[in-house]
């Protein structure tokens, strides 16, 4: 997604716009106590070093720069157009006196150092070039491990977001309704009329409380007795505050990124290549530069692909009134007589509102969500692998941020102890038949090479997702995520079947791609040839590794397609 923009109209002022080129923010330096031509240096860093970056960025290095000017209005250190070399060793000072914590307070002077640096380079006469910068870092306090969300938390959560939508939408039917002129008794018509007619004055849209105010009729005193002006845009047009339980509860299901979430697109649902008894969402996440998606069960009505559905045809009169980039975003809301997304500041003013409402008795933040998300695919698949898959990540070490590190210490431990278990009953199955005592019990367990290189522990165990206890397990294309599986990465017999996979998948994946069949490619073969990339094989000894490459004269993998 392209960055907005940042252009200078004047000396003094910063305008950030979009690729349409409507503004966005418009940072005026001539509102601040400098004289005009530090406040013109000030501007030209501004633009400079963050013109790039995203408006939330923007936004808060302009907010830094403020709090600069804050200081030098209380400690009065700044001469005419002069900032004196020792101006950061006193806002250093300044900031350490304002109780913020120290994270907070070094982003700031982060901020400040390179703004006054790039001004001293480009601007010496009002910036000095001897500008000392202030040694050492600010105390950062240890981050506080928040606990994760409760199961019964994120119930009650949803049940909440859920109750909301079932208000909002029928609040939308009765207005529906009273537009088409089906009401029901003289209440409903005298609203009807009312919306009507605010409607003719506002062009299509609820007018401003000051038209409202110079009309005639009564209408102020009719608008106030109806419930006043917010109330009755909510009734045709969705509002930020019945628009925000729809991103809650997808947020919740979806165990995505806030801000990527907040910017998913009304087109964001599309169906499963192989089943039809799936949905998925997919979104794009700027910073992984990565496609995210999950899957959801077709045809339910709480589950996110159908609270996407509700939520668009909700807003779908917003759709014309919002700026063209933005009008194939889901979540559009009507504020300030304008179509759009509101910004992320204002949605966590709305969950305060939401948390109030609902009295909810525990605290959590947008964040909490995605953990909460993690762990319960964590204990629900019985592995990391499975929140890893859900949080769309590469690398297992990025998830072990977000789950429950105690659910995993225990499986390890019931993992171990069932191995050693084994390594026992396997010690004295030996030391019986040493003594060559007869036995005419047949192992209920045997390990058997797979398709891709791996050892199966049981293929009757019905460990594998898909497949069932007490029938022989044909999920080859699960082993390399399956509990059931031994990897013994110092066999060199091992290995040279895992390279001999990791070649047919390759080839594989070229063949997919040229002869259209790359959705089966990616939905069978593409965990397996990750994990093997990723994971697997970078984690072989270089020594094994040369062995097994000068002894793998051919691939022992049948050709998949």
């Amino acid at each position: 997604m392209k960055m907005p923009a940042a252009t200078q109209d004047s000396p003094l002022v910063v305008v950030v716009r979009n690729a349409d080129g409507r503004a966005l923010s418009a940072f005026d330096f001539s509102t601040l106590p400098v004289e005009p031509k530090l406040g013109s240096a000030l501007a030209s860093a501004l633009r400079t070093l963050y013109g790039h970056t995203s408006l939330e960025t923007q936004r808060q290095s302009w907010r830094c720069i403020r709090k600069f000017v804050a200081c030098n209005e209380a400690l009065q250190f700044i001469v005419g157009n002069h900032v004196p070399a020792e101006a950061l060793v006193l806002f250093k000072g300044w900031l350490r006196t304002t109780g913020l914590a120290g994270a907070t307070m070094q982003s700031q002077f982060n901020v400040i150092l390179a703004v006054l640096t790039w001004c001293s380079r480009n601007y010496p006469d009002v910036v000095s070039k001897k500008l000392r910068t202030s040694a050492g870092l600010f105390v950062r306090e240890k981050p506080k491990v928040r606990p994760h969300l409760e199961e019964h938390a994120i119930k009650s959560i949803l049940a909440a977001c859920y109750s909301d939508i079932e208000a909002t939408k029928r609040k939308h039917e009765m207005g529906g309704r009273l537009l088409s002129g089906h009401c029901v008794d003289d209440s409903e018509r005298e609203l009807a009329s009312l919306l009507q007619e605010l409607l003719t004055i506002g062009s299509g849209t609820i007018p401003t409380q000051s038209i409202v105010n110079r009309s005639r009729n009564s209408l102020s005193r009719r608008v106030m007795d109806a419930g006043g002006l917010r109330h009755l845009n909510s009734i045709i047009m969705l509002s930020p505050v019945d628009m925000f339980p729809f991103y809650l509860a997808i947020l919740i299901q979806t165990s995505g990124n806030p801000m990527a979430i907040r910017d998913l697109t009304r087109d964001c649902v599309r169906p499963h290549a192989f089943r039809q008894d799936l949905l998925l969402i997919c979104w794009q996440k700027p910073r992984s530069g990565r496609e995210q998606r999950v899957d959801f069960p077709a045809g339910r009505e709480w589950s996110a692909p159908s609270l996407i559905a509700k939520l668009a045809a909700l807003n779908e009169n917003l759709v014309e009134h919002a700026e063209p980039s933005r009008q194939n975003h889901l979540f559009l809301a009507y504020s300030h007589h304008m179509a759009r997304i509101p910004c992320f500041q204002m949605f966590h003013h709305l969950l305060v509102a939401f948390t109030d409402k609902h009295q909810l008795d525990f605290d959590f933040a947008f964040k909490d969500l995605r953990r909460a998300g993690a762990k319960a695919h964590q204990v629900k698949g019985g592995s990391v692998l499975s929140a890893k898959k859900r949080l769309n990540h590469q690398s297992v070490k990025t998830t072990a941020q977000y789950i429950d590190q105690s659910v995993e210490d225990e499986r390890h431990d019931r993992i171990i102890l069932r191995f050693q278990g084994e390594l026992v009953k396997k010690a004295l199955s030996a030391d019986e038949t040493s003594r060559g005592e007869p036995t005419t019990e047949i192992p209920r367990h045997r390990a058997v090479d797979t398709v891709f290189g791996f050892t199966c522990k049981d293929p009757l165990g019905g460990t594998a997702q898909g497949s069932r206890k007490g029938e022989l397990c044909e999920q080859f294309q699960r082993c390399a995520t399956c509990p059931g599986a031994l990897i013994v990465l110092d066999d060199v017999r091992v290995v040279i079947k895992l390279l001999g996979t990791h070649k047919e998948l390759l080839a594989a994946k070229t063949n997919s791609e040229a002869e259209g069949w790359w959705p089966r490619f990616e939905a069978y073969y593409l965990p397996t040839l990750l994990i093997l990339e990723n994971e697997l094989l970078p984690a072989i000894s270089a020594d094994i590794l040369l062995e097994a490459n000068a002894m793998s004269t051919r691939t022992s993998v049948p050709r998949l397609e």
